[in-house]
């Protein structure tokens, strides 16, 4: 029978029967195509060779994963010129050569791969009614076609590695899009020299202060301007301002250590008063002490005042420290 609507099929393909599997359906497909080019010469052949069965998989029906059975046959090339004598019907439109999994399963997988992760993608695909291991998922991602790299004004480039440590490569940015372009094998001044000799309409170079892409953006796009990107400019800037502090023997303390530190240095406002049960009990005793202290009796007497009873001593807004300053 022909495709169907659950299964749609290129032309001259046809289901020939559907069956019942352990853990997928079985569909049966079969060309009945009069011809097929040769993959070389793209010559095309009628004359058949023989028949042979590929099993791919294909995107899942009514959350059953499918399974075809395809049997697709082996032409002659009949052109004398041409080294492939015996070649296999291609089917481009519905699967690759050698693949397991059909186009537009392939294309699914692909989009899991790029939304979650091997680990991620592996767990969420079978309630898909996807059977698929994390290195198929993350083997198909590397099947995606990358565009070509078109014209860039704006370029940034920096260092990525294959292997912490031991090997890196060199990862270029289009700064107007903000998406990688190009993934250069290697660190080298080479590499770089003939990147920017095959785009020559980069006019800024953003990079960091190593050498080699001082030398490879200086060499291959000379007539470029070379600026340092924003992070390597911080981590400068903080870089620089660490030594400067080491070689001062400056010491920034702490948030609490300061604290402490700031205490005997400050002077306590007058409005320092006691909210404990002995304003409910002798009020007039409180208002002389703050008599006291505000006619100028210093910070020492207040604080000692203040550390009789830590708990119940307040501070105005001007001066209110967040935690209580130990007793000397």
């Amino acid at each position: 029978m022909p495709s169907t609507p659950l299964l749609p099929l290129p032309d001259g393909l046809e289901i020939t029967s559907v069956s019942k599997a352990s853990e997928s359906l079985l569909v049966r497909v079969t060309s009945n195509r009069p011809s097929s080019p040769c993959p070389l010469c793209s010559t095309p052949s009628s004359s058949i060779h023989s028949s042979y069965q590929r099993k791919p998989m294909d995107l899942p029906c009514t959350g059953q994963p499918i399974r075809l059975l395809l049997t697709v046959r082996k032409f002659f090339c009949r052109v004398a010129s041409c080294p492939r004598k015996v070649f296999t019907e291609r089917l481009p439109e519905l699967l690759e050569p050698f693949s397991r999994l059909t186009t537009r399963l392939r294309t699914a997988v692909q989009d899991i791969g790029f939304a979650t992760c091997g680990k991620g993608g592996e767990r969420l695909s079978p309630k898909l009614g996807i059977r698929i291991s994390d290195t198929t998922l993350l083997w198909s991602l590397f099947l995606v076609k990358i565009p070509a790299v078109e014209q860039v004004r704006v370029v940034g480039i920096d260092d990525w590695s294959w292997r912490r440590g031991q090997r890196y490569g060199s990862i270029l940015v289009n700064l107007g899009t903000h998406k990688i372009i190009d993934l250069l094998p290697e660190r080298t001044v080479e590499s770089v020299v003939d990147w920017f000799e095959a785009h020559p309409k980069v006019e800024i170079v953003s990079r960091d202060r190593g050498g080699t892409y001082v030398d490879g953006a200086t060499q291959g796009a000379p007539l470029a301007i070379q600026v340092c990107d924003r992070w390597h400019l911080l981590k400068n800037l903080g870089d620089a301002v660490e030594d400067f502090l080491v070689r001062a023997k400056i010491r920034l303390a702490s948030s609490r250590g300061s604290r402490k530190s700031s205490w005997p240095n400050r002077e306590p406002t007058a409005f320092v008063f006691y909210h404990s049960q002995a304003l409910s009990t002798n009020p007039g005793a409180s208002s002389t002490k703050v008599g006291d202290l505000s006619a100028g009796s210093g910070a020492p007497s207040a604080r000692s005042e203040s550390h009789q009873n830590c708990s119940s001593v307040g501070f105005s807004s001007q001066y209110r420290p967040h935690v209580c300053a130990p007793a000397p």
